[in-house]
């Protein structure tokens, strides 16, 4: 299988260079017994960790995907209905806020103004129904 490498004055090796520029050649290479550098065995709580955080990042990216964009915005099951009234009922405020300040005619902005409070009770009218819903 070839010559064995040759015997150092002080009982050391010589390693076999295989390659070259990765290593310096002929650097002796100290015999040494194999030292046992056994890892310790995972416990029964590291290995519930393990799967417990590994089904949380499962659970999470599953509800990810299932989400969507719209979603994510609003949130799912019975919190996204909630969510979406809720940013009904603050444009609405915002657009009437608006309405005040504009100077027009007085007419279509009384029937404006009125449509707006109209939306804007039903969104708080149905926030406040299903949170006494819970």
């Amino acid at each position: 299988m070839g010559r064995p490498p040759k015997a150092l004055n002080n009982g050391e090796q010589t390693a076999i260079v295989i390659d070259p520029s990765a290593e310096n050649s002929k650097q002796p290479v100290k015999s040494t017994k194999a030292k046992s550098t056994t890892a310790t065995s995972p416990t029964g709580k590291d290995e519930e960790d393990f799967y417990r955080q590994a089904g949380e990042a499962y659970r999470l990216q599953h509800r990810s995907q299932d989400l969507g964009w719209l979603g994510r915005f609003f949130g799912s099951g019975t919190s996204a209905a909630t969510n979406i009234a809720g940013l009904v009922a603050v444009i609405g405020l915002v657009c009437l806020v608006i309405s005040f300040c504009i100077t027009a005619e007085a007419q279509k902005l009384a029937d404006a103004q009125k449509l707006i409070v109209g939306i804007i009770s039903s969104a708080l009218s149905f926030i406040f129904g299903a949170a006494s819903k819970k």
